[in-house]
C-alpha cells in the first residue's frame, strides 16, 4: 500500500465556514473567564498569544513556584473552554439534503484526485510521473492536527456517497484502484484526549517546569501523547514513512509542530521519487494580482519555515529543496459545511 498523506490543519476548519482561529476562541475565552489570570493576560496582548501553544510555552517564564497550582488550574479551565468553544463551532454544521452531500463528496472526490493539477506544467508532469510508476493501490490518508470533526464528517460522507470507483490510476496497461484512508487525529479531539502544548522543552521558559517530569508531559505533545499510551506517533511516523507525496493543507510551519517538519525532512532526504506539498491561503481580496516580486517573496518565505523546522543542514536542504512545491490559494476542499457562509 502506498499512501499520498495530507496534513490538515485550522486552514481546512476556516475554509468549510467555522470561526476557528485563535481571535475567535479568545473572544469566547475572555468574555467567560473574565477573572482568569491567562484570560487577562491574552486580553492584554494578542499578538504575544497569536498562537497559543507558543504563547503557553512562553508565559510560564512569569510563574513564581507558589502560582503553579493557579497556573495548572488556569491552563485546565482554557483546555476545557476550548473544548466548549470548538463544539459550539461543530453544531452550527449544517448538511440537510442529499443534494448537500452529494456536492460534499464530488468536492472530497475532485481535490483528492486531482490535488496537484493546479501546480505548474514541471512541477505536475513530476507528480504525474511519481503516481503512474505506482504499482499499487493508493490511499489517501489523512493527519489532523484540529480538535473538530469537520474533516471526519467530509471523508465519512465522501465514503457513503462514493464507496466504490472513488478514483483509479493507470501503471502501463493495469490500472491501480485510488481510495479514502483514515484520520489520525494527531492531537485528540475536543471529547478524546485532547493535547495542546509545545513541541520540546526548550519552548518551555520556566526552567522549573523543565526539570519537572509531570509538568513536562502536561505541557510537552510527544510526551503527552506517550502517556496516553495509543502509539500515535508511532503509527504517524509509519504513514509519513509509507508515503510518495505529503500535501500540507490549511497549517502554518510553525515549531510547536517541529518534530514533524523533522520527519518529513528525513522522509524527503531518503528519496528523490517524493515529493511535499504545501498549499497555502492568502486574502486574495486585498489584490487583484499578484506580481512576480510578491509571489517569488511569499514562497521564499515558507521555504524559509521549511528549511528552519526541518533540521536539514545546508548540503541536505539544497538536495531536497527541489521536492518542495508550494500552492497558493489552490482550489481544493472548497466545501461550505455552515449555513450562510
Amino acid at each position: 500500500m502506498t499512501r499520498i498523506t495530507f496534513f490538515i490543519g485550522n486552514g481546512f476548519d476556516i475554509n468549510v465556514g467555522l470561526d476557528t482561529r485563535y481571535k475567535d476562541f479568545y473572544k469566547y475565552y475572555i468574555k467567560e473567564n473574565p477573572e482568569d489570570k491567562l484570560a487577562q493576560d491574552i486580553n492584554a496582548d494578542y499578538e504575544y498569544w497569536s498562537d497559543l501553544e507558543e504563547g503557553l510555552g512562553k508565559y510560564t517564564a512569569k510563574i513564581t513556584p507558589e502560582e503553579e497550582d493557579e497556573f495548572w488550574e488556569n491552563e485546565d479551565r482554557l483546555e476545557q473552554a476550548l473544548a466548549d468553544y470548538l463544539e459550539l463551532q461543530m453544531q452550527r454544521i449544517n448538511i440537510d439534503s442529499a443534494e448537500k452531500k452529494s456536492e460534499i463528496a464530488n468536492t472530497m472526490q475532485k481535490s483528492l484526485n486531482s490535488f496537484y493539477v493546479e501546480l505548474p506544467k514541471e512541477q505536475r508532469q513530476s507528480i504525474d510521473n511519481i503516481i503512474t510508476n505506482i504499482k499499487d493501490n493508493i490511499i489517501y490518508s489523512f493527519v489532523s492536527f484540529n480538535y473538530t470533526n469537520a474533516l471526519d464528517t467530509c471523508v465519512q460522507i465522501a465514503k457513503e456517497i462514493i464507496p466504490k470507483n472513488f478514483g483509479a490510476h493507470n501503471v502501463g496497461s493495469v490500472s491501480y484502484n485510488n481510495a479514502i484512508g483514515e484520520i489520525l487525529h494527531i492531537h485528540g479531539t475536543t471529547t478524546e484526549e485532547m493535547i495542546v502544548g509545545v513541541n520540546d522543552d526548550s519552548q518551555i521558559a520556566n526552567e522549573n517546569f523543565r526539570n519537572n517530569p509531570l509538568y513536562c508531559q502536561w505541557l510537552i505533545k510527544s510526551a503527552t501523547n506517550q502517556r496516553f499510551s495509543q502509539n500515535k506517533i508511532r503509527e504517524l511516523q509509519n504513514m509519513i514513512d509509507s508515503s510518495s507525496v505529503i500535501c500540507i493543507f490549511g497549517m502554518s510551519i510553525g515549531k510547536t509542530d517541529k518534530m514533524w517538519w523533522e520527519s518529513i525532512g528525513k522522509w524527503l532526504k531518503g528519496s528523490s521519487n517524493r515529493r511535499l506539498l504545501v498549499f497555502v491561503k492568502r486574502n486574495t481580496e486585498l489584490v487583484k494580482r499578484v506580481t512576480k516580486r510578491v509571489l517569488f517573496l511569499s514562497q521564499n518565505e515558507v521555504f524559509a519555515k521549511i528549511k528552519m523546522f526541518s533540521g536539514l543542514n545546508e548540503e541536505e536542504w539544497n538536495i531536497v529543496v527541489s521536492q518542495i512545491y508550494i500552492k497558493f490559494d489552490a482550489s481544493i476542499f472548497n466545501i461550505n459545511l455552515v449555513e450562510g457562509k
